[in-house]
């Protein structure tokens, strides 16, 4: 008999959903590129990013245009 993993994913916390909010939102926006997404949304959920940050995503996205 096969055992499969069947845990649960972890919920998100506030930050986390939060974070995963505003990045799908810059992402439609075209404000951030897609596959910034998931490394982006755990420094904001963390509080890491500053303005600098912030003006070099936005930036590099737009530059892709």
């Amino acid at each position: 008999m096969t055992e499969y993993n069947q845990s649960k994913p972890q919920a998100l916390t506030a930050q986390q959903q939060l974070a995963q909010e505003i990045t799908e939102s810059l992402i439609e926006k075209k404000l951030i590129a897609p596959n910034k997404q998931q490394k982006l949304a755990q420094q904001i959920s963390m509080g890491l990013l500053d303005a600098e940050d912030w003006a070099l995503l936005i930036d590099m996205a737009t530059e892709q245009k």
